[in-house]
């Protein structure tokens, strides 16, 4: 099972702030029903500040706030699990300029 949460509160008209989570059950790695393949659950918080201007924003956005160390994916190496991690704690910013 795979979910997505999402919250954002308009602080002002200028402003916006959100909070998102991502839960993600354990899973199987091969349709083996095999226990010892199987990805971990995990839940990853992010969330974004907004500001407006007219019509240009910028976006400062921070993904996996936790700094926790997760698995997205994965596959059978043949010797056990394999993980692909996820990203550390990140920022990013981003600026929306429209013509």
């Amino acid at each position: 099972m795979l979910t997505s949460q999402r919250a954002e509160w308009a602080i002002t008209k200028y402003v916006a702030i959100s909070v998102e989570g991502r839960y993600q059950s354990k899973s199987f790695l091969t349709n083996t029903g095999n226990g010892a393949l199987t990805l971990p659950d995990y839940f990853v918080l992010d969330g974004s500040l907004r500001f407006n201007f007219a019509r240009q924003a910028l976006v400062v956005r921070g993904a996996n706030l936790g700094d926790t160390k997760k698995f997205s994916s994965g596959y059978d190496n043949g010797d056990g699990p394999a993980y692909f991690i996820l990203p550390p704690r990140s920022v990013f910013v981003t600026a929306e300029i429209r013509f």
